[in-house]
């Protein structure tokens, strides 16, 4: 998979990795900066004291940025709207594959560099050239953002060099309501190619009217990606509806290799059985191969498509339409390649949902990562990891050798560190992201937060027995379009714009006695934002969390 230049992935994330400060000094105030984003402003905030005499809700954030940008133009594929309609015409010319029967349900395609994947792409998309579609569902996985779940945006259409394509967010927010591992999350998308990649092709191959639904992953259970896979039946069920997930195969294996990877890989997907990929795909990474990083970059998308397809369809059938690697390219480096597939995906569909394989019981909040419900064993050992950590860089100056026992502290998630002296904030600062195992992040968090936080001096050794400490464990970030979607005591938030990023915890607002209103502009000027930059296209996020100590 050709890679964008890390400046990319810096932007997408940085802002998400680093450590932040998640509360407010009582004797601080934070000079708000002026907004530059230009976007209309939207309606007047309603106080919540409005709300409950009126029986008027807030209203909805009517100005987001409605149009989602093309990232990888001029990278992936031609930025020049010329150019790029005549490259993808070419491309479809040189397809040898061709129309059989009912158009298809479903494609797999690739979504590399075109220079390296353009004509095994275009085998796909030739299968559905003239069809008619009105809805067409992209899904592949989060490459620039640390997704948890499955993630759609916000955004209206997306724009290619071609012109705008329109996302169908109704039938977004119905696959949103129907799946808890399904939430809104832009970030996931911004930078992202894997779908827009797809765009200029379906553009131009399908009969105009059809509309979008964008869905990016990221790692999943087979049983979790089985039950993404049943979600969007659902929702799409008795719909003119074109599935596409969106993978590269092998990655960075030699030529030789890559090819039979791929090929045992290719057999378990022509089995339609999300079991028989995915084991396959453990076996095959249990083989050390030389290099072989992964065998499908989308599997999670691959396995959701299959399992719809088999909820829709009587009888599908898939058909490898062509393979490739990037070694066969003219110039391709044989030593390190990444394989590429075609696939189409035949079947009668009744409009009505087939009975499923196998049950699969709902994730509960915690394993949907939507809150964190870690065991009272795991947080008294977690706070004891914390303590014994602060206390160790403070009057040791080294960290403690810890030994982990609790299987739940090696899951990955955001976590904040708190320290207080006599009821005074001495410290916080937190990792927002899942980007490692929770005691690793709550041992940086607690250094960060007592040697760290610029509005402090460093903790001294005698105050370390005086300090109360709270840590705070972060569900993923959710993206609202309404205040209402907010709930005191139990929400923290995120406000993003540009550069521009604050964070505020649950206990925050319930200390401040603010109401939903002010707990947004608060955390806009956390952000160094005007205090209304939510109405002026500044991304809002909800996150749930649990919080360990002192309260």
């Amino acid at each position: 998979m050709m890679l964008r230049n890390c400046a990319i992935v810096i932007c997408s994330v940085v802002l998400l990795v680093l450590h932040f400060g998640c509360g407010m000094r009582h004797t601080t105030s934070l000079p708000p900066q002026p907004n530059e984003l230009g976007h209309v402003k939207g309606g007047k905030l309603k106080s919540e004291a409005q709300v409950k005499a009126t029986g008027v809700a807030y209203p909805n954030m009517l100005a987001r940025p409605e149009v989602r940008p093309p990232a990888v133009y001029g990278l992936w594929y031609p930025e020049e709207p010329e150019r790029l309609k005549q490259t993808v015409l070419e491309l479809l010319s040189s397809a040898k594959s061709k129309r059989t029967g009912e158009p298809p349900i479903a494609l797999i395609v690739p979504h590399a560099g075109w220079k390296f994947c353009g004509q095994v792409a275009a085998e796909a998309y030739k299968a559905v050239e003239g069809c008619k579609y009105d809805i067409v569902l992209v899904i592949g996985p989060s490459h620039y953002f640390p997704l948890q779940g499955a993630a759609v945006p916000t955004a209206k259409s997306f724009m290619t060099p071609l012109g705008k394509v329109n996302v169908d967010t109704e039938h977004c927010e119905m696959l949103v309501k129907q799946c808890n591992l399904v939430y809104r999350n832009s970030l996931a998308h911004d930078q992202e190619h894997c779908i827009e990649s797809q765009l200029p092709f379906l553009q131009l191959a399908l009969v105009d009217g059809w509309k979008l639904i964008p869905v990016t992953t990221g790692e999943m259970s087979l049983e979790h990606c089985m039950l993404l896979g049943r979600a969007i039946a659902k929702v799409l069920a008795g719909k003119r509806a074109l599935l596409i997930a969106s993978s590269d195969m092998s990655h960075y294996p030699k030529s030789e290799d890559a090819v039979k990877v791929d090929r045992e890989i290719m057999n378990a997907i022509k089995t339609l059985s999300p079991e028989k990929i995915w084991q396959t795909n453990e076996q095959l990474l249990k083989r050390n191969i030389k290099n072989l990083e992964c065998t499908l970059c989308g599997l999670s998308a691959v396995i959701a498509v299959v399992e719809a397809v088999r909820m829709l369809c009587q009888l599908p059938k898939l058909e490898v339409l062509m393979y490739a690697n990037s070694g066969d390219v003219p110039g391709g480096d044989k030593e390190k390649v990444v394989g590429y597939m075609a696939a189409r995906i035949t079947g009668k569909t009744s409009g009505e949902i087939q009975k499923a394989s196998k049950p699969i019981r709902e994730p509960s909040l915690h394993e949907a990562r939507i809150k964190p419900q870690l065991s009272e064993s795991a947080c008294k050992e977690l706070m004891q990891i914390v303590k014994a950590t602060i206390r160790s860089i403070v009057k040791e100056k080294q960290q403690p050798k810890l030994q982990v026992s609790h299987k739940e502290l090696f899951e990955h998630w955001g976590v904040f560190v708190t320290l207080k002296e006599n009821g005074n904030l001495r410290g916080c600062i937190g990792i927002v992201e899942p980007i490692k195992p929770l005691y690793r992040a709550a041992v940086d968090a607690a250094i960060s937060a007592a040697l760290h936080d610029k509005r402090f001096e460093p903790v001294k050794p005698e105050e370390v027995e005086k300090l109360d400490v709270e840590v705070t464990v972060l569900g993923r970030l959710e993206e609202i379009i309404s205040l209402n979607e907010i709930e005191i005591g139990r929400h923290g938030l995120v406000v993003i714009s540009g550069e521009h990023f604050g964070l505020l915890l649950p206990q925050v607002a319930t200390e401040f006695g603010w109401d939903r209103a002010k707990f947004v502009e608060a955390t806009c000027q956390k952000a160094g934002l005007e205090k209304d930059a939510w109405k002026e296209g500044a991304i809002v996020f909800r996150f749930d969390a649990q919080v360990i100590g002192k309260r």
